[in-house]
């Protein structure tokens, strides 16, 4: 290859784990997003405020070492020989593809099921469902599937009459969440010593919930059009 051709490769390769990195920050940032409730004592609240700054440390750790990672990269592409760029950069957009959602992936996680057998206000089952889900980001899941629905930087999840809408379906229940990562972490995230999401929704209403680990779990691609750049442009 030419001088010139040996830079796009780089300048590709670089903008191929520059797109990983915005994306990682950007469902890290909806992770952060939303928790409303207020808890219902002094000791309640401190409890809370001590696991979200664990978690918040956690994430921030996640995130330098997934920075400090990328950069190892790209210095690994700038040094490697034309075959050896294209061969990293070929890896590199399967690892972005599986993390945007675009693929169907498997791996060990978890299958959890939640019905609810009373009236809920939109606001609270909503909010009950995004601490469900930011608990899991939380807690090692690299991939999650709501009602069939995969969750990626895009997708919104809100409370409208008796359906919940994820990347524009409405969906009734059972809610049924598929979430691939270390399945003890992320039960023992959910429920977090008695203060947990499912731990809060058992609490709040009559529902009936099945949470289990499972060897094999499979979370399908997100359908044509979840993920939309139509609105943004390079700077």
């Amino acid at each position: 290859m030419t001088g010139n051709s040996s830079k796009t490769v780089r300048n590709i390769a670089i903008t191929a784990v520059c797109v990983l990195l915005g994306i990682f920050i950007s469902i890290q940032y909806k992770s952060l997003s939303a928790n409303n409730a207020a808890p219902s004592s002094n000791e309640d609240r401190l409890a809370s405020l001590q696991a979200q700054q664990l978690r918040l440390i956690q994430e921030n750790e996640n995130m330098r070492s997934e920075k400090e990672d990328l950069e190892k990269k790209i210095s690994e592409l700038e040094n490697a020989t034309n075959d050896e760029q294209i061969d990293s950069l070929r890896r590199e957009l399967d690892n972005i593809k599986k993390f945007a959602g675009t693929t169907t992936v498997a791996g060990r996680g978890i299958y959890l099921s939640i019905t609810i057998n009373e009236q809920m206000r939109e606001a609270t089952l909503q909010r009950h469902l995004l601490k469900i889900v930011n608990e899991l980001k939380a807690s090692t899941a690299q991939a999650i599937s709501f009602n069939g629905e995969r969750l990626t930087a895009m997708t919104e999840i809100r409370a409208a009459g008796e359906y919940v809408v994820i990347n524009g379906r409405q969906h009734s229940q059972p809610f049924e969440i598929y979430a691939i990562g270390n399945p003890q972490a992320m039960i023992s995230g959910l429920y977090l010593s008695g203060n947990g999401p499912l731990a809060d929704l058992e609490s709040e209403g009559n529902c009936d919930i099945v949470c289990e680990a499972r060897d094999t779990v499979t979370v399908n691609a997100c359908q044509s059009g979840d993920i939309n750049t139509d609105l943004i442009s390079n700077k």
